[in-house]
């Protein structure tokens, strides 16, 4: 699975999971505003249906090696929600905020308010 990170590590971790690869969320003006305050993480599942165990599998070792096991904020983003609802029952992912957010035409807007 690929990961891209942005903004400085030494900020408060924020994972946000589309749930799909051809989702471009880094182009999204509500991860600018993101910028100014947290270490943005996206991983690119590419998942298929029922495939969001093997993922949120993936994500959690990856949070373990890369941010100590602790999160800021996990949000779940259309159908990032199976995969964030896995990491959250299954794996225990340790953050202090959780999002879901439903499809919008402008993925990440809620997003961007409540953690701010």
């Amino acid at each position: 699975m690929l990961f891209t990170e942005l903004g400085d590590r030494r900020n408060p971790a924020v994972l946000l999971i589309h749930g799909h690869k051809e989702t471009n969320m880094q182009a999204n003006r509500q991860i600018k505003t993101l910028l100014k305050n947290y270490h943005v993480i996206i991983p690119e599942p590419g998942r298929r249906e029922g495939e969001a165990e093997s993922a949120a599998k993936d994500i959690c070792d990856y949070v373990e090696k890369n941010c100590g096991g602790k999160l800021y904020a996990l949000c779940g983003l259309s159908d990032g929600w199976e995969i964030a609802r896995e990491l959250l029952g299954h794996y225990h992912v340790d953050s202090c905020k959780v999002i879901m957010e439903t499809e919008d035409e402008e993925p990440g807007k809620i997003i961007a308010r409540l953690i701010n």
